[in-house]
């Protein structure tokens, strides 16, 4: 068995979140910006949901809100580059 060293990897409680996330994480909504180029704003939740689908992830309100987390801590992430 292959260990991680410590920092890294992911809690087995927050898998299924990140699997959903790793499924969707290229359907961004994105507003121009002007000179800038583009924004993110967000997921396109109805790609999103349509990835998901095809994904084979059953997604509860608990499994979406965690999903809603990691895009929240994404769009930050992309905003401050």
């Amino acid at each position: 068995m292959r260990r991680e060293p410590p920092g890294h990897g992911v809690w087995p409680q927050n898998a299924p979140a990140v699997r959903a996330f790793l499924a969707i994480c290229n359907q961004w909504r994105t507003v121009s910006a002007g000179l800038a180029g583009a924004r993110v704003i967000g997921l396109d939740y109805g790609a999103a949901r349509d990835g998901l689908e095809m994904s084979g992830i059953t997604v509860t309100p608990g499994l979406w809100a965690e999903v809603q987390v990691i895009e929240g801590a994404a769009v930050a992430a992309m905003r401050e580059s």
